[in-house]
């Protein structure tokens, strides 16, 4: 190893500069030149010399890092050997005495570098060239190799922009929208065919879609759905994780298996306790929700019909958000369309050909959602994306053509990932209440504005929910991308592929917003001929579309989940809530409220949304901590920091000696 020149001390050249200085005939490989395919860690003509990180002018005011590689194989599940290296760092103090020394093994390349940038499998860890040094953080690869942290989080980042504009991820986003557009247009088969039964039945529906549609749909969605996304993508790449490194091999537990399990009876029992409420109290319900008493009955008797469909709507959404954390999108989908189309098929059926009269809509609708909720439980449990959560099972067949078994993991529901999940479900309540609370807040005060003024409120708002849901998509890709990037690659590549999902949503709903400007006028008016309502809902469209533009938060949103800072989220929404309240209040100081004011105040909450994830985005990129969440470092391959462990000279000279050895 050369020496520094005292010259050189002096003009304290950079980390990259020392590096190169210490062997002129070597220049300094970044890690841009190995994702290039330059030389890997496994190629063992290279030379296992490592960087001086520390003046000797240093040594009496701080300990000294001074690292070393050492060869070292390691033996996959396969039986094959897999090259790799163990970097050592060794801190001495003064006296020459060593303190402790981190050692930390190579793993092979995360799951989610399948896009154009493919990884060298290194084997790297984070040290300070001394303590209180001013020098940068650098990471060390097992061959010598030295590295800055900021060169490696910028490369990490580029991943991250990689993967969330990578071929899957966009087919994902599409997938999801239409999944979310599709699901509430369904919903419309009920209100059609009902509507056909008279105006009472109609109005019996009312409380009814308030309670299913606007709470128990929402609170389980965005509530135990986005959970579940997060959880299982964290599980699911852990798992991956596990099987690189040869601690998970086919026939053992998975932790995602056991998530799952954990996950979907957890819904289910949530489910079926807010239905047995309903169907014991449905008066009361729809008299808090508020209807005309000549129609508490009816609306009461569909309400404890529609009660049977609670647990199925839960699991529902927990294996939706499981089926996005794996990047299957497509599974939902077609769960989808089998409820909808057994909705259309039914409801006719049971409405006149059994007459059941307004009660078989609501045993449509039943029958649909556990139609749904069974074909993906098949999928995820027995049929073919039972992989993506419990592994490889399949059966071995030897040369000699006898199958080789080995013992199948046996699955039981635990009860500590089941709170685990609940807490992390209910960690993100505030944000799916205060959403509630907004939106039945300000549909409320416009009913009293005026019936033409009301009623064009009410068809702005099923304009801006429609793309509210597939706004939706944005929230859940982006925490199934970061959360599982998080995990695999660190940090850096989690907040590189959140901020390339919202710069890609700020287009895309720009795009939306024009696209709904342009057809404003026959797009309202195909909802009711009545000119007047037409005219109170086009004076206040232009606020509705500046609305539509703040949507690029949703990925934020997402990413901030993905992060594990969902309970800052949480008061983000809090300080919306208030801003649209005090939004609110001013108007009403001014004079009775109007439509437009009503529609300000709601923009007002959504660019306090839009600034608040912003803000906190910021704050996590310059280094703040998530509120009681976790953030993986970014160090190549292996994000969660590595075990300290002391060790004694005599260990050194055997490691020593297996370096020599190796290299002979």
């Amino acid at each position: 190893m050369s020496v520094m020149s005292a010259s050189a001390m002096q003009s304290r050249l950079s980390l990259r500069s020392l590096f190169r200085a210490r062997d002129s005939n070597k220049p300094f490989s970044s890690r841009s030149s190995q994702i290039k395919g330059r030389d890997g860690p496994g190629d063992r003509r290279r030379r296992l010399t490592a960087p001086r990180v520390a003046s000797a002018g240093r040594a009496s005011k701080a300990p000294a890092v001074r690292w070393e590689a050492i060869a070292a194989n390691t033996v996959s599940n396969t039986g094959r050997t897999r090259g790799g290296y163990v970097a050592a760092c060794k801190q001495e103090d003064g006296t020459g005495k060593m303190i402790a020394k981190m050692t930390h093994r190579s793993s092979c390349q995360s799951s989610y570098q399948n896009t154009r940038t493919r990884r060298v499998p290194t084997s790297r860890l984070p040290a300070y060239v001394g303590e209180g040094s001013p020098e940068k953080e650098i990471i060390v690869c097992g061959d010598g190799d030295a590295v800055v942290m900021e060169d490696e989080e910028s490369d990490s980042r580029k991943l991250g922009w990689d993967t969330a504009f990578s071929r899957v991820t966009l087919l994902q986003l599409a997938t999801c929208a239409a999944t979310g557009v599709v699901e509430p247009l369904l919903g419309t088969i009920d209100a059609y065919w009902v509507a056909t039964l008279g105006t009472t039945a109609l109005a019996s529906l009312g409380p009814n879609t308030a309670v299913y549609s606007s709470v128990i749909a929402v609170l389980a969605a965005h509530g135990f759905g986005t959970a579940a996304t997060r959880v299982m993508a964290v599980a699911i790449e852990k798992d991956e994780r596990a099987r690189r490194d040869g601690g998970l091999v086919r026939g053992d537990k998975t932790l995602a298996g056991q998530y799952l399990i954990a996950v979907t009876t957890t819904a289910v029992a949530f489910g079926t306790t807010c239905a047995l409420l309903i169907a014991l109290f449905p008066e009361f319900v729809v008299t808090l929700v508020g209807v005309d008493q000549s129609v508490v009955a009816q609306a009461a008797g569909y309400m404890r019909a529609r009660a049977a469909g609670v647990p199925a709507v839960c699991l529902i959404a927990v294996l939706g958000g499981a089926f996005q954390a794996a990047r299957d999108a497509k599974t939902p989908l077609l769960a989808v369309a089998l409820a909808g189309v057994t909705n259309l098929v039914l409801d006719p059926t049971f409405i006149f050909t059994f007459k059941l009269g307004f009660q078989g809509a609501a045993y449509a609708t039943v029958v649909a959602q556990y139609a749904e909720a069974a074909l993906m439980w098949w999928f995820a449990f027995k049929g073919p994306r039972r992989v993506n959560f419990f592994g490889d099972e399949t059966v071995l067949v030897s040369e000699d053509g006898e199958e080789e078994t080995s013992p199948v993991a046996v699955y039981a529901f635990d009860s500590v990932l089941a709170w685990k999940f609940f807490r992390e479900a209910t960690s993100m309540l505030g944000r799916v209440m205060n959403v509630v609370l907004v939106w039945g807040g300000t549909s409320a005060l416009a009913a009293r504005t005026g019936v033409f003024s009301g009623a064009a409120h009410v068809l702005l708002f099923q304009i801006l929910s429609i793309i509210s849901v597939a706004a939706g998509a944005m929230t859940t890709v982006s925490n199934a991308v970061t959360s599982r990037l998080q995990v695999s690659e660190g940090d850096a590549a989690a907040s590189g592929a959140g901020a390339a999902l919202s710069l890609l949503s700020a287009g895309v709903f720009v795009a939306i917003a024009c696209v709904f400007w342009e057809i404003r006028t026959p797009l309202l008016t195909n909802f009711t001929p009545d000119l007047a309502v037409v005219g109170h809902a086009l004076s206040a469209y232009p606020v509705v579309m500046i609305c539509v533009l703040t949507y690029w938060y949703k990925a934020l949103e997402g990413a901030l989940i993905g992060r594990g800072d969902a309970r800052s989220v949480n008061n983000v929404f809090a300080v919306g809530g208030a801003v649209c309240a005090s939004s609110l209040y001013a108007f009403s100081k001014k004079g009775p409220l109007t439509l437009s004011g009503i529609w300000w105040s709601i923009f007002a909450y959504y660019v306090a949304l839009s600034l608040g994830c912003l803000i906190r985005w910021i704050q996590l990129d310059k280094g703040f901590k998530p509120i009681q969440g976790t953030t993986f470092k970014t160090t190549p391959q292996a994000p969660i920091e590595s075990p300290v462990e002391c060790v004694d000279d005599d260990d050194k000279d055997a490691r020593v000696a297996a370096v020599t050895k190796e290299l002979d």
